[in-house]
């Protein structure tokens, strides 16, 4: 994934020197849900993030798995997240929405508690 931004959008900061961010408070939560075990509940604090630039992509182009993936298949979905194309493809499992994440370059100013979201 990182050699195809590096040859196809060097211009994009690389995912390994980002702090992950969401547009909206609900998609904060919707992110915090998906990333935390629910036998473990617990409190997602969330908080607005100040940087100089952002790009935005959907995590949900990078949510590969089964039986047909291919190195190929693997490449298109990299270059449409890189792209900032929205994801559609559901594999099957009924329709999914795309999960934009911002990804901001490093260093960051982080402001306000925003919301706190109980994540089960």
């Amino acid at each position: 994934m990182e050699l195809l931004r590096q040859a196809h959008f060097s211009h994009r900061a690389s995912r390994l020197s980002c702090f992950f961010a969401a547009r909206t408070v609900e998609d904060a939560e919707r992110y915090a849900r998906r990333l935390t075990d629910p036998r473990r509940p617990n409190t997602a604090r969330i908080y607005e993030v100040f940087g100089k630039t952002f790009h935005e992509a959907d995590m949900m182009q990078l949510d590969i798995a089964g039986p047909r993936v291919t190195e190929e298949f693997m490449a298109a979905r990299y270059l449409a997240y890189w792209k900032g194309e929205m994801s559609s493809d559901d594999f099957g499992r009924g329709v999914r929405m795309p999960l934009v994440e911002v990804m901001i370059p490093l260093p960051v100013r982080i402001g306000a508690l925003v919301s706190e979201v109980a994540v089960r």
